[in-house]
């Protein structure tokens, strides 16, 4: 009886050795009414059963965050089981990142300049302050400009950032861009637009709310200043051309994302997927979503559970995605973000694709 005993507990030790299995959870945090954030954890669901291995070692499962929610900070930091949290963060998280010391938190938006730096922080797209810093090469690499304005709302830190980023880069590649001024909302620039034109700015790189741009740009245009005007990617919408009108012709600016994802050949059988399983539409963010999640399932794989060693992975990392090379610099923003310039002629606006020649020359920007 006592041999029989001993053998059932043996069994039943060697039972769960053999089903237990670890868990490893990939956060998404944010709000699922934003269409990024609801991408993500959708991907991650799928993403999480496609990638954990079928002999059992772990098991990769999604959980979701809500910024709404007063505990998701406590949540995020009490739970030893997450490999990395993934979202849209912004400047209104700054709390939640400060206090996440050790797990990697994974941004797939351009917002919050000061998200990275801080040894666990990593961004999938440029930020706002390296698209602008982007443009300040393009205008003299791609098109001779060598003269440049810079006007920002005064009162916003991610936009003195951006304004900074831009006069630096500018410097950089000698193009003078000495004309700095921040303007408060309501602004009269009449002034600013004479001194523009006399002083023959070519290119005007705006960082403010829409309302201003569409009053600048079009009063600029009046004026005949000469120059390009540029900013931001929030700037340039519908509304923007319908209330510029001609004014908006020759206006440039980039996004951090593809117009859609579906031109992503990598990314094809992933979207089927996506769209048998919700019956929707893939977001634009999807694919840096798809990548930043395929990485978390990489460092699991490579044996990286911990957050030491997590971070360790994703600082390491060369990662063939589908937005390209996915490698970090060492304050966490992502090294060579793609980008992809537009610009508004005829009230409609076209993605500009560099040939070899235009590459080459924006190749030699700094």
């Amino acid at each position: 009886m006592k041999k029989a005993f001993l053998m059932l507990l043996f069994f039943a030790v060697l039972y769960i050795n053999v089903s237990a299995k670890e868990t490893i959870k990939i956060g998404i945090y944010g709000n699922t009414a934003n269409a990024s954030v609801d991408a993500a954890y959708k991907a991650a669901e799928i993403l999480c059963a496609e990638l954990t291995p079928a002999d059992g070692t772990y098991e990769l499962m999604p959980v979701f965050f809500n910024e709404t929610d007063p505990g998701a900070k406590d949540k995020i930091n009490s739970d030893e089981e997450i490999s990395a949290v993934i979202g849209c963060f912004s400047a209104n998280d700054a709390e939640l990142v400060n206090s996440v010391k050790e797990i990697p938190l994974i941004s797939i938006c351009e917002d919050y300049s000061s998200f990275t730096g801080k040894g666990n922080t990593y961004r999938m797209t440029a930020s706002n302050a390296e698209s602008a810093a982007i443009m300040a090469r393009i205008a003299p690499a791609l098109f001779d400009r060598m003269k440049a304005a810079v006007l920002y709302q005064s009162g916003n830190e991610e936009y003195e950032k951006m304004a900074q980023a831009y006069a630096d880069a500018s410097k950089r590649n000698n193009v003078d861009a000495t004309y700095i001024r921040a303007f408060e909302p309501g602004y009269d620039f009449t002034n600013v637009i004479q001194r523009i034109r006399e002083i023959k700015i070519k290119t005007v790189y705006f960082i403010g709310n829409q309302d201003e741009a569409i009053n600048f740009c079009r009063q600029s245009f009046e004026k005949n200043t000469g120059a390009v005007f540029t900013g931001p990617n929030f700037i340039f919408d519908r509304k923007f051309i319908k209330q510029t009108k001609e004014a908006s012709d020759g206006c440039e600016f980039i996004n951090t994302a593809r117009n859609s994802p579906y031109g992503i050949k990598k990314l094809r059988p992933f979207l089927a997927a996506y769209e048998k399983k919700y019956g929707i539409k893939a977001d634009v963010k999807l694919p840096h979503a798809y990548d930043a999640i395929n990485m978390a399932a990489l460092a699991a794989k490579a044996g990286k559970f911990g957050h030491a060693d997590v971070n360790g992975f994703l600082k390491a990392v060369s990662y063939d995605g589908a937005t390209g090379k996915v490698a970090f610099k060492e304050s966490g923003e992502r090294q060579n973000p793609e980008f992809f310039f537009h610009v508004i002629r005829r009230k409609e606006i076209f993605y500009m694709r560099f040939d070899s020649q235009m590459n080459a020359r924006y190749g030699k920007a700094r």
